[in-house]
């Protein structure tokens, strides 16, 4: 979910070329990403006797299983928002359901290229809130680091009370992926900041910390969610091998192209790190059940996103439309 001219004078317009070049390269992305993901819903239909295994366990479920994985979304919802709301409210005044109306309009609207959710929500902070582009996109790094801290902290936890065998070493490669998440939104915050941001930066450690301990709470959350995936497709799964799907899932949506990538990372997950489980006697083998599984907790994401990011919408336009008849307060 999502991420003028400030202290660390960003260019609010890019030079002349370049913004052509990122609007072909967003295009770019977001084809890439839709191929992938028409690929992954590809590859699950026509497996016709895995899928039809996969419907007659969901047909078959419980109810509240079925209710969970539906709903569940709206908790990361929940978490993300405050997690931008202790982040944010440091630079301009926002309220914790406004950020949440923020962060379901961006939910929706950055499903289509270019990202218009996210800038939607530095623009309204800007116009509202009185909060600086250099400010918002802080929050936004900050916000990736303690993602990517908490995905660390949490996929350590599991790879060192787990026992040691052949995929001892992957999971450890995994840690070291969101590693290198953290360590690029590090170089990012260091290329943003200047002097006197460093210091507004160093003033967040408290909130950080905080942001950290709701992070790790979401990648719970996230496994969780994949646990109830993967019972409802008869492919049941253990939750320590499902951290680490919420970990290669939440390292997957910090990369250019996220539409579709995520399908596949969990698809190859499941394939390395369920091998040798005691699936049931539905398994499928390959990244088939990861795939399945995540389409699924995929489709529960668009349920809700759908009234969630409209809602939020109408809302927080008419929010702007009061804002501009009186002056920019709303």
């Amino acid at each position: 979910m999502g991420r003028v001219g400030g202290p660390t004078d960003l260019p609010v317009r890019p030079p002349p070329g370049d913004g052509r070049r990122s609007t072909l390269g967003a295009l770019l992305k977001w084809t890439v990403g839709v191929f992938l993901i028409v690929a992954a819903v590809t590859v699950v239909l026509v497996q016709r006797e895995p899928l039809e295994r996969a419907w007659m366990s969901a047909r078959s479920a419980p109810m509240w299983v079925v209710a969970a994985v539906v709903v569940m979304p709206l908790t990361s919802l929940a978490l993300t928002t405050t997690v931008f709301w202790i982040l944010t409210r440091r630079f301009g005044r926002v309220g914790w359901w406004e950020m949440c109306g923020l962060i379901g309009s961006a939910w929706l609207l950055n499903m289509l290229p270019m990202k218009p959710g996210l800038i939607g929500r530095v623009a309204y902070h800007r116009v509202i809130s009185g909060i600086p582009v250099t400010h918002s996109l802080l929050v936004l790094v900050l916000a990736t680091l303690a993602g990517s801290v908490a995905i660390i902290l949490t996929l350590a936890a599991v790879a060192l009370g787990m026992p040691v065998d052949r995929q001892t070493g992957l999971r450890w490669l995994v840690v070291l992926g969101a590693g290198g998440v953290a360590v690029a939104a590090l170089v990012a915050a260091g290329r943003m900041l200047r002097a006197q941001q460093i210091t507004v930066a160093s003033g967040l450690i408290r909130e950080l910390g905080l942001c950290v301990l709701l992070r790790v709470l979401d990648t719970l959350l996230w496994a969780l969610r994949y646990m109830l995936a993967f019972e409802l497709i008869g492919e049941p799964t253990d939750f320590a091998t499902c951290v680490i799907f919420a970990g290669v899932s939440q390292i997957a949506g910090q990369m250019p192209v996220q539409l579709g990538l995520r399908e596949w990372t969990v698809g190859i997950a499941s394939r390395v790190f369920r091998r040798g489980q005691d699936a049931g006697p539905g398994a499928a083998g390959g990244v088939l059940p990861g795939l399945q599984a995540d389409l699924v907790t995929r489709a529960a994401e668009i349920v809700c996103a759908i009234p969630v990011g409209l809602l939020s919408y109408v809302w927080l336009s008419r929010r702007l439309h009061a804002a501009k008849e009186h002056g920019g307060a709303p």
